[in-house]
């Protein structure tokens, strides 16, 4: 069974890092996003 376990592990481990890459781009993106707009709100 733990033999199973660590076959598996890296293939978790791979599905975990893409879903957390996913988030962390996503999370920039929103406060790029953010950024941009206050800067514009300042300007005018």
């Amino acid at each position: 069974m733990i033999e199973e376990m660590m076959k598996v592990f890296p293939f978790i481990l791979e599905e975990l890092g893409m879903i957390a890459l996913m988030e962390v781009v996503f999370l920039l993106l929103r406060v790029k996003g953010r950024g941009a707009s206050t800067k514009k709100r300042s300007e005018t």
